[in-house]
Parts: C-alpha cells; structure tokens; sequence
C-alpha cells in the first residue's frame, strides 16, 4: 500500500499557484509530503495564500513572478533549487483566456496570450527540465492544457491555440524526456471553478456571457477534484489528465465526426452572430 505521504522528502513548483487549479494542486501536493514553491505574478493573493497554508503547517513558500519574462522565470528556477536543493515536480500551470471574434482582436491581445499561454510554459522547460533531470528517475513535468486544446470553439481562438500548442509540446516532450525518467503528465480540464473565465477578456453578447457563467456554475468541477487526479497521475505515472465538465459532448462528436463537429459550430457560430446583432 502507498504511503499517504508519498512526495516526502521531494519539492514541487507549481506556476499559476495563488487560485484555482494551481492553488489545488499545490495543497494537494503538499498533503502528501511535498515542499511546495508556488510561483505567481499576483502579489497579493499570492501573500495571502502562501500564509494560509503556512498557518495550516504547510510547508509553502511563494516567489512572486510574471512567468512570461523569461530572466525573472530562469531566476526564480535556479534560486528555487539553490535554496532547496533539489526539484522532482514541476507544473507549469498558469494562464489566461482571451477571446472574441478573431479578426476583432487586437495583436496586443494575440501576444499577450502567446507570451502567458505559450512562451512562459517553454522558458519553464528551459528553466526546470536541467533541474528535474537530476533527480530524475522520479521526476515529473505537468503542462496544464484544456479541453480546449482538444476541440477547437469559436471565440476563443487565442486560447484553443495555445492550448493545442501545449498539447503538443507535451506529447513531444513525453517522448523526448523518457529516457532521462522525466514522467510527463498533461491535463485538459473541461469546466473548472476558477478565476479564469469570470476575469477573462471574450466579447461575447452580454446574455450570452452570462448564460456561461451560469452553465459554468452549474457543472463546473471543484479544483480540488482534478487536483486530486493530477496528483494520481504523477504516483501513478499517468499520461494524461482529461476532466470534461461540461465539455464532453463536443470531445465525443469530434471523435465521431470532425465534419459533423465543425458544421455544428458553424450553426451555433451564426447563432451567437445574430444575437449579437439583434442585441
């Protein structure tokens, strides 16, 4: 039978850490052992949820970074391992959501979400993966993609690209990383209770926002459940993590039919248009 504490002994880095899945994840982890160096660019939660878990006798320490300036990123990393002298895990969580109608979006926005989505998940394997190789066998990298890495929606381009982009580094690196014993896992959540969509940026009809919102309460998991996967999943050495709340019909008529998939998008695409417009 598995220890309850596991990861005793080993130190984790977990991106994105101050709410939502990041944040779960880190309190999973350190629930079975782990020290936890939880990484965010947003001070004050950061603070405040640093010292919930240090009041809880966790052991948590935060460092406070924009993941998408890749010195700042590197820096972090290495001082992480100097202080601790070690890293065995490292999920490479944060992110953001932009959306709206494609060619509506500024490049602004299209940059903005590359460097927080894409290029701050490549400088954390730039930074980390010399770092896990040394503890490795054992080690383990997780990528946060979404189920919008798997099937692509209209107004929300931005996001399903990047998400399809971290999918498939991922994947490469799953291969890429076996024979150092670097165990990758990759998550796509579907619906997830989270800060990410209620602060997110998608021009979406006012009703219509609201209406997801809804929906998004309504079958929305608790972070604490795919946290709790994630974690089986590295003990486990899964592959993947895929959680579809609410998203698990359009992952099935996909893999039914990618014609089919496509033209019922399409409908509800012209759909949304014309509330806009009527709106």
């Amino acid at each position: 039978m598995k220890s309850a504490l596991f990861l005793e002994g080993k130190v984790a880095v977990v991106t994105g850490a101050a709410s939502g899945i990041g944040k779960a994840t880190a309190e999973e982890l350190m629930c079975h052992g782990a020290e936890l160096h939880a990484v965010d660019c947003d001070a004050e939660r950061l603070e405040a949820t640093v010292k919930e878990w240090r009041d809880a006798g966790l052991p948590a320490h935060g460092h406070v970074v924009d993941c998408a300036d890749e010195a700042a990123f590197r820096k972090v990393a290495d001082d992480i391992a100097a202080s601790a002298g070690r890293i065995d895990i490292v999920h490479l969580n944060a992110g953001i959501a932009v959306g709206g109608l494609a060619e509506s979006i500024p490049a602004a926005e299209w940059r903005r979400i590359v460097n927080v989505n894409q290029m701050a998940v490549i400088y954390g394997v730039l930074a980390f993966v010399p770092y896990l190789k040394r503890t490795a066998p054992g080690s383990a990298l997780v990528f946060t993609s979404s189920a919008v890495g798997l099937c692509g929606f209209p107004y929300v381009a931005p996001y399903a690209m990047t998400k399809f982009a971290v999918a498939g580094l991922a994947e490469s690196l799953a291969a890429e990383l076996a024979p150092a014993g670097i165990h990758v896992v990759t998550v796509f959540p579907g619906m997830v209770r989270s800060r990410l969509i209620p602060t997110s940026k998608i021009d979406l009809p006012e009703k219509w926002r609201g209406k997801v919102l809804a929906l998004l309460d309504r079958v929305a998991m608790p972070p604490e459940k795919l946290a709790h996967c994630i974690v089986k999943a590295i003990r486990k050495k899964q592959r993947t993590v895929i959680m579809l709340n609410g998203m698990g019909p359009f992952f099935w008529v996909k893999r039914l039919s990618v014609s089919l998939y496509q033209m019922l998008l399409g409908w509800g695409t012209r759909w949304l248009l014309r509330e806009k417009k009527q709106g």
